[in-house]
């Protein structure tokens, strides 16, 4: 719910975004603008970001959770 009273309070057009608590980042990954600058206080979450837009790094990770036995 909130959301969604943030993301319709968005201008459609923007010409970049700054996020300095990403956190989950929900209005960031439903953006279409190409300039965005992102940050938050927890390192191991900005690597897992950086991991999954690198599609080499994302393909190592992704054969590592599936030898995962979970």
């Amino acid at each position: 719910m909130i959301f969604l009273l943030i993301y319709v309070s968005v201008p459609s057009k923007i010409n970049s975004f700054v996020e300095p608590f990403l956190g989950g980042g929900a209005v960031y990954f439903n953006l279409e603008n190409k300039v965005n600058f992102v940050n938050d206080f927890n390192k191991e979450l900005i690597s897992f970001y950086k991991i999954i837009q690198d599609k080499e790094k994302l393909t190592c990770l992704s054969k590592i959770i599936q030898q995962m036995d979970v």
